[in-house]
């Protein structure tokens, strides 16, 4: 960037850089988030990703940042936010209606999942304007959900089945890196490198009820409760509450390279992310014979690639604002296969995925050291995936199966493929209030619409001439439409020492949704408006800054 933009920089620093916790509450989320704050220009939004900017920062300084929040879940041990089927848009947190003779039937749910997180950055140091800093996270997963009631079968309204259930699990994660920034001919210049660790703990839960007399208790796991008339899952019999199995789960164990690189050329900011993921998983299925989960032999390996390129470029600059354009281009790569003696298998799923967003941003310098920003921008997504096996000595794709109806979560496709496209929208704001308190406001406002499309493929593999050709026995193509809107607010007060408390505003979640489903000559079509849902509730995070 330009001088006259650094020198900018530098006095907004002093107002905003108590405000990092806002970038680093993004890297704690993933999906669809604000992002204006990546592209600067206060450096303590934008180091991780351009890393370069840390030569901005304040020296003889630390910061640590603490983050507490709660989420909205379904419950599945292995992707706890996934829905049974899309026609579902949280967990039911209650029910309750009387009978005849006097009974009444009604059943609760308590739940909580808990994601308290820290991360800081003990201390500043340059030696020969080579800066460098130390970065250490820690996070602590944890979930719980339990139930109880008394459920109510179909045709039997004196009967009752009085349950009690619960799901637990704990998953740890720590982080170790560091970030570096100097000059190269007065161009700044950053690396990040960074290592993660993540190990999920042990889940323990169970399902306890009495039917016809009878009292059962089960170590087995359920997940998705729903109101919804007419399921037969978890009591064997038709009942006005029910909830799914958990035939089978995966305890994993991962670690991440992280990478970033960074610089600045004239008005030009470029970043570049190297991201490599490896995942060992003990996979556990429910054996009904031992009443316990039983750990297959086979272990489960994930690598997955990204490569993310961030450029910013300044397109014009009048008076106190100036035209951004940012472009970012993201390739992730996956394979999963299965380990036994140390021996790799075959990959039994591919998946690829390319993404572009172009990102215009109006940028207000205001004159008592704050800014205002406005941006909309329109991404697109593409996704392919497979499934595969072997079968004699050739590669195939894994036999499918499709549920005659709305798709469901453990259904299959042999393969398929997705385009999305997302049209985004963020207006945020940065006013320092009182100078000699050093009283900092920080409002955020922003929105998604989302539109994607999926067709996905269902067969078998059959054998001519000893070769295998796919069959296709079913086709499904949905559409989804998603509105996100959300926001944050947030006060900042001190200056040697400097503390801030920020809110995220609840997520509010609208979405329509369509399925149509060729099966062997048979058709189901169908479409829906979910309900609007808070989809992610109201989060609390605060930040302490020492100025040595």
């Amino acid at each position: 960037m330009k001088n006259n933009t650094v020198q900018s920089n530098k006095r907004t620093v002093r107002w905003l850089e108590a405000a990092v916790a806002a970038l680093l509450c993004l890297i704690a989320v993933s999906g669809l988030e604000a992002r204006l704050r990546f592209a600067g220009p206060n450096p303590y939004y934008s180091f991780l990703t351009y890393p370069q900017d840390s030569q901005l920062f304040s020296l003889r300084s630390s910061f640590s940042f603490f983050y507490f929040r709660t989420r909205g879940w379904m419950g599945h041990l292995d992707m706890p936010e996934i829905s049974p089927s899309p026609t579902y848009v949280n967990t039911q947190e209650s029910v309750e209606g009387n009978l005849a003779e006097g009974m009444n039937a009604r059943a609760g749910f308590e739940g909580t999942w808990v994601s308290p997180e820290i991360m800081t950055a003990p201390y500043v140091f340059e030696f020969k304007s080579v800066r460098f800093m130390p970065l250490v996270s820690a996070k602590l997963d944890a979930f719980s959900l339990r139930s109880s009631g008394q459920a109510v079968p179909s045709g039997e309204p004196a009967s009752l089945i009085p349950f009690s259930s619960e799901l637990s699990q704990k998953n740890r994660e720590l982080s170790l890196g560091f970030l570096m920034s100097f000059h190269i001919k007065r161009n700044p210049v950053g690396m990040i490198v960074n290592y993660k660790s993540f190990r999920e703990g042990r889940p323990s839960g169970y399902l306890q009820y009495v039917k016809n007399g009878q009292e059962l208790r089960l170590n087995r796991y359920n997940w998705g409760w729903s109101t919804v008339q007419g399921c037969n899952h978890i009591f064997g019999t038709k009942t006005n509450i029910d909830a799914f199995w958990q035939d089978a789960y995966t305890r994993a164990e991962a670690s991440q390279l992280d990478v970033v690189l960074g610089a600045d050329f004239k008005d030009h900011k470029l970043g570049f992310r190297f991201r490599q993921v490896s995942e060992y998983g003990d996979e556990h299925r429910y054996s009904a014979a031992r009443n316990e989960y039983v750990q297959n032999p086979y272990k489960k390996k994930t690598g997955k690639t990204i490569l993310r390129s961030s450029n910013l470029f300044k397109i014009l600059e009048f008076r106190n604002a100036e035209f951004l354009f940012c472009v970012v281009g993201e390739g992730d790569f996956i394979k999963q296969r299965y380990l036994t003696g140390g021996t790799e298998l075959l990959d039994f799923y591919r998946e690829k995925a390319y993404a572009l967003e172009l990102l215009p941003i109006l940028h207000f310098e205001l004159d008592r050291g704050g800014f205002f920003r406005i941006g909309t921008s329109a991404s697109f997504f593409w996704k392919d995936y497979g499934y595969r096996e072997t079968w004699g000595k050739q590669e195939v794709y894994a036999p499918g199966w499709a549920n005659f109806g709305w798709e469901t979560s453990w259904e299959r496709s042999s393969y398929g493929n997705a385009f999305t496209f997302i049209n985004f929208t963020e207006a945020d704001l940065e006013l320092p209030l009182l100078e000699s308190w050093g009283l900092l406001l920080s409002l955020d406002v922003w929105s998604h619409q989302v539109f994607s499309w999926t067709t996905r493929f269902y067969g078998t593999n059959v054998a001519e001439d000893s070769v295998y050709h796919f069959v296709k026995k079913a086709e499904r193509e949905n559409f989804l439409r998603e509105s996100w809107f959300g926001g944050m607010f947030g006060l900042m007060a001190g200056k040697r020492v400097a503390v801030g408390l920020f809110l995220d505003l609840p997520v509010y979640y609208d979405k329509f949704i369509s399925t149509d489903l060729d099966k062997e000559g048979a058709r189901f079509k169908a479409s829906t408006n979910a309900q609007p849902a808070i989809r992610k509730p109201v989060s609390l995070w605060a930040l302490i800054i020492m100025r040595w």
